[in-house]
């Protein structure tokens, strides 16, 4: 198991900004490692900027009612996912799953 460093959130980040405006959805893997409190994927729709932040829409199989957000921090360079009835919320890795058979 690999570690996955700041630099690295930081470029998904970009990445997964850059496949949403391209009217992609992009599949990602949210957890927590070696604490495993979460394990989970959720689906990126939309996303909206700040000098701060990147706020991610998703759709989270878990709670299909409503859309819930995927925040990276600029400055920490961490994802955050707020609370829910199976987290408690707070700072977890992402990696892209599925970025096509070429990617």
């Amino acid at each position: 198991v690999f570690p996955v460093w700041g630099s690295h959130q930081e470029q998904t980040a970009q990445c997964l900004l850059q496949a949403v405006r391209q009217d992609s959805a992009p599949a990602v893997h949210i957890f927590r490692f070696p604490r495993i409190t979460i394990n989970h994927g959720v689906l990126l729709f939309a996303a909206a900027e700040t000098e701060q932040e990147i706020q991610f829409e998703a759709y989270d199989p878990n709670l299909p009612a409503h859309p819930v957000k995927l925040i990276y921090d600029r400055v920490r360079r961490v994802f955050n996912f707020p609370p829910s009835c199976y987290w408690a919320g707070g700072p977890l890795k992402v990696v892209h799953i599925y970025r096509g058979g070429l990617n």
